[in-house]
């Protein structure tokens, strides 16, 4: 990846609002195909079902998340190992909401695909119908997913995130600190706390926004491979996935690297 690449690119970019954004959803019918329901899940303390739109077939199997993660009282969190005490942290007040995903697949009569063929050793995936954040934390071996339903957009959403984790695990070990490293620096530079004269501010480089829009491409290139098969099974268009993965996705990236450089947080690169 030639330096800077993936930085310009997001420079050269013309991004819309969020309201322009959700107006153009709604315009186009994106954001109701995208969001259209192939059944509820019952969200029982495990089960096994599936989720029938004409020929296409979605299986998920579910069962409890851990009862210690469960009923870990706040003053003995910190007893935890570091990966368990970031797993409660990210579930807060709502941990009984939780449960563990265990299966995870798609069928066509023609062609199938299984999530977890493709999701790393030892990853853990929770779920939630409390809407949240939907997102991977490869360092620790987890992924979650708020707003859990069986849906395109959530399906789309999962095999992004598990894409996330593939990509991890193939780093070496100093990829995978710098890309961390990027992230939490990336991440970090729009936070309110962080001030100019604060000597402590997370400062991302241009090399470091490219780490992140390449991860964030890469991952939707990863779940667009995966998925292609289905996408007239799930009923949405070319236009739809052009829609949520610049629109919705990468839109969201290149705006808070523009955001960033506005409060001088992101020194530019000069031709």
């Amino acid at each position: 990846m030639k330096s800077g690449e993936y930085y310009r690119w997001a420079m050269a970019k013309e991004i819309e609002s969020e309201d322009e954004i959700k107006k153009i959803g709604q315009e186009t019918g994106a954001i109701k195909r995208l969001a259209t329901s192939l059944g509820k899940i019952e969200y029982k303390d495990k089960d096994e079902a599936t989720f029938e739109k004409g020929d296409l077939k979605v299986f998920l199997k579910y069962g409890p998340i851990p009862e210690y993660l469960l009923k870990v009282k706040p003053e003995r969190i910190d007893d935890l190992s570091i990966e368990d005490e970031m797993v409660v942290d990210q579930m807060g007040q709502g941990r009984e909401s939780f449960r563990l995903m265990a299966g995870f697949s798609l069928d066509n009569g023609k062609t199938s695909v299984d999530l977890f063929q493709f999701l790393p050793q030892g990853y853990d995936i929770y779920f939630s119908p409390i809407e949240g954040r939907t997102f991977a934390q490869p360092e620790s071996q987890v992924l979650f997913l708020h707003g859990m339903r069986i849906s395109p957009k959530v399906i789309l959403s999962l095999f992004h995130e598990v894409g996330h984790a593939a990509d991890y695990e193939k780093m070496s070990k100093e990829d995978r600190k710098k890309y961390i490293d990027a992230r939490v620096r990336f991440h970090g530079a729009g936070e309110p706390i962080n001030r100019l004269d604060d000597p402590n501010v997370y400062k991302p480089t241009p090399g470091d926004v490219d780490v992140v829009l390449k991860s964030e491409r890469d991952a939707w290139a990863f779940t667009l491979r995966k998925l292609r098969p289905f996408f007239k099974d799930l009923g949405i268009t070319h236009e739809d996935l052009a829609f949520f993965v610049h629109k919705y996705g990468l839109s969201s990236y290149v705006g808070k690297t523009k955001e960033i450089i506005e409060k001088g947080l992101l020194e530019e690169i000069k031709d």
